[in-house]
């Protein structure tokens, strides 16, 4: 049995032409950054704020921008997810987009990068997250699935004599070593002079915030010996490549490749292209008078926003579309038991079907790309569809 599929546009789309897509932030999804210097700052909270006001005051600080106000995500652990109007090209031997920071020699303070891809459609990023691998990830103090719980203070200090002072925002860490030992921590970050607000996020109802990543390396130096001149002088190294708010933002090495892109167990993933980023902060340290360490995030650029993906590759023929005129209805066999979606280089889901047994799909499509999948219960098929 033969199923059709026709899609009719009128005024939507003229022939040869299509949108050109924002290199720049579109919309952002979830803000949820750890206890911090410049919480309740960057951006400013106040009594009965919700985070839902946060949030729209975070998508201010950064969506439609190159390089906007930058949006603090606090200690170890606290994030930002974003995303595009496109689907973001993992383009062969180029790096692929820039998250800005405020790095500078001396003060760098990693954040690292989670991609995803809209497995589902749903157009939310809800689906398998793959980590960026920078120059830190390789080395042997790293920790991965370290486990980071925050504890809402008591009190809140007002003075350095107060006990609560140096033992502010209490917290504790689980991990597993190297040798399969179980680990633990527990440490304080301390309130300083520079900022008198509260440092737990205000809009958190939670008494306890907790969060899972990679630990990198400390970065942190003290180098007051060659500085007597300083009371403290402290040096927060660059990794080599691959963070957030780690290299200066016009650095080469500030720039991001999707082929870094890691699964959960530290393989390396072939992703043609992502849908979405997290941002989180990868460092758990305080750096005397600098306080903790962390990330800022002030706006991202896809490096290549109209790129689209390549068909130079080969696929079993039951799953290939191929190249079709306007117009024409373009064929191919179903796999059992399978889902065809189609979408637009938007990320517009313009075609779903769910298909029962092996059947015969045609589609008529206008003159733009596309992208296009199968996905059966073991397997997902995709490739770009060019409609001349």
């Amino acid at each position: 049995m033969k199923k059709f599929f026709t899609l009719l546009f009128f005024c939507f789309m003229s022939i040869g032409l299509r949108a050109e897509n924002s290199p720049y932030i579109t919309k952002v999804y979830d803000f949820v950054p750890a206890p911090g210097q410049f919480v309740n700052a960057l951006p400013a909270w106040s009594e009965g704020t919700t985070y839902e006001e946060i949030l729209e005051k975070v998508s201010k600080n950064i969506v439609g921008v190159k390089n906007g106000t930058l949006t603090h995500l606090g200690a170890f652990g606290g994030y930002i997810t974003f995303g595009f109007d496109h689907k973001i090209v993992n383009v062969a031997g180029e790096r692929d987009f820039v998250i800005y920071g405020n790095a500078f020699a001396g003060s760098c303070e990693p954040g690292i990068i989670l991609v995803s891809q809209d497995e589902n459609g749903d157009g939310l990023p809800n689906d398998t997250w793959y980590e960026i691998w920078g120059a830190g990830h390789y080395e042997e103090e790293t920790i991965f699935n370290y486990q980071l719980t925050y504890y809402r203070p008591e009190v809140e200090p007002t003075s350095t004599e107060d006990e609560a002072w140096n033992k502010y925002i209490r917290w504790k860490a689980v991990w597993t070593d190297a040798d399969g030992v179980e680990r633990d921590s527990i440490g304080y970050i301390p309130k300083n002079i520079y900022h008198s607000q509260s440092w737990y996020p205000g809009w958190v109802e939670a008494d306890e915030m907790t969060f899972i990543g990679t630990k990198l390396p400390l970065n942190g130096e003290d180098r007051s010996a060659q500085h007597p001149e300083s009371q403290e002088y402290w040096y927060q190294n660059a990794f080599d490549y691959g963070y957030v708010d780690n290299k200066p933002n016009t650095d080469e090495d500030a720039k991001i490749d999707i082929a870094w892109a890691r699964d959960a167990d530290g393989n390396v993933v072939d992703l043609k292209y992502i849908d979405f980023i997290r941002v989180y902060n990868g460092e758990n340290q305080v750096c005397g008078w600098l306080g903790e360490t962390s990330t800022e995030v002030a706006g991202c650029t896809d490096l290549h926003p109209d790129a689209v993906l390549s068909v130079n590759e080969t696929y079993d023929t039951d799953f290939y579309f191929g190249n079709y005129a306007k117009g024409e209805a373009v064929s191919a066999q179903a796999p059992e038991r399978s889902e065809l979606r189609v979408y637009d280089m938007l990320g517009n889901l313009v075609l779903k079907a769910e298909v029962e047994g092996e059947e015969n799909l045609q589609v008529v499509l206008p003159s733009a790309y596309y992208i296009a999948h199968f996905k059966t219960e073991t397997q997902t098929q995709t490739f770009k569809v060019r409609i001349r």
